[in-house]
């Protein structure tokens, strides 16, 4: 069971990049709305606890519920802090009111990829004979709100950012739940002197980049 203090810690940070990279869908009101029973009820991205918290529905407070699951175990309403936006309460937690049958039944959200960074060696000092010399790899550290299968790549660039040298095949990372992962990327480039830089591009379930940068110089 998380603290009430740890979740409202979770909820802060979050709940800004979640809500921003959610896609707002199309509002449809049933007429049905959920109150929680006493306290305040998290808010999760999605049906279940492998999702991240997004908002909070205040005790006393109502929302409009948008969809369900089949078995009613889960009310997807509009988010109470965000206007527009949609997350999920569980049903034992909340009283409902209205005309359930009129609840439609929406799938279960993919996870989204809320925080993305690329970290390698800054500094190379080595004798520079040519480009198949002074080899470098990456970390890539992903985050996300919920289970979900990301497709990523890495591209390699000049000191500009005007040429692409290296761009490798789509890889994927398999999230069971919300967490965030480090990982090497398993490659290593390799480059004669000079200044460079390198993105970790994510392409599905949502898109999102992270860039890092680097030199090879002589000692």
């Amino acid at each position: 069971m998380v603290g009430k203090d740890l979740f409202y810690r979770l909820v802060g940070a979050a709940a800004g990049l979640s809500l921003a990279l959610t896609a707002c869908l199309p509002v449809i009101f049933s007429g049905a709305s959920v109150t929680p029973k006493s306290e305040d009820v998290g808010c999760l991205f999605g049906p279940g606890t492998t999702f991240s918290p997004v908002a909070i529905l205040a005790g006393g407070k109502s929302a409009p519920i948008l969809g369900a699951l089949r078995d009613h175990a889960w009310w997807e309403i509009e988010d109470p802090q965000a206007g527009g936006m949609h997350c999920w309460v569980p049903a034992p937690r909340v009283n409902t009111s209205g005309d359930l049958s009129r609840v439609p039944v929406v799938p279960v959200p993919s996870g989204l990829v809320t925080g993305l960074t690329i970290a390698g060696q800054a500094v190379i000092h080595s004798t520079c004979e040519s480009d198949t010399t002074n080899p470098v790899s990456f970390k890539v550290t992903m985050t996300t709100n919920g289970p979900a299968t990301v497709t990523y790549h890495l591209e390699v660039y000049n000191s500009a950012g005007t040429m692409l040298l290296i761009h490798t095949d789509d890889a994927t990372r398999t999230f069971a739940s919300a967490s965030t992962v480090t990982f090497d990327t398993g490659e290593a480039f390799r480059t004669d002197c000079g200044d460079f830089s390198v993105k970790a591009i994510v392409t599905n379930p949502n898109a999102i980049t992270a860039r890092t940068s680097w030199s090879v110089v002589t000692p």
